[in-house]
């Protein structure tokens, strides 16, 4: 077996069109790490307001006024609820809402969460 040397000539227009063509893809590489990291930044945003809200939070209106899955996270959180960002809009309120079934009585009694009550 024998190695032959050999190079590729290019001719200056497609050179400069590799140019383009590879500039391009970098940038479009480096827009699209840059939106991860904003929604990672929003995520973590997000993530900190859904603890905060479920330790202090008073839900004054009813359950089913609360729609937006960070919301019904952060009841859920409240109400010591496994959650996590994977589970569904129906889920978490129907886990939620089974949980307000079984302890009616000492939640409605919890100003924190009698207005989840009203309309149930």
């Amino acid at each position: 077996s024998t190695k032959v040397k050999g190079r590729f000539l290019t001719h200056p227009e497609l050179m400069a069109a590799h140019k383009k063509e590879y500039e391009e893809h970098v940038t479009k590489k480096k827009a699209t790490e840059e939106k991860r990291r904003q929604k990672d930044h929003r995520s973590e945003e997000m993530v900190a307001r859904i603890r905060c809200d479920g330790v202090s939070k008073t839900f004054e209106l009813p359950l089913s006024s609360y729609k937006r899955k960070d919301e019904l996270r952060t009841i859920a959180r409240a109400l010591g609820l496994a959650e996590d960002g994977k589970m569904t809009v129906i889920s978490l309120t129907a886990s939620i809402r089974a949980h307000l079934t079984e302890n009616e009585l000492i939640l409605q009694k919890d100003p924190r969460f009698s207005g989840l009550f009203s309309n149930k």
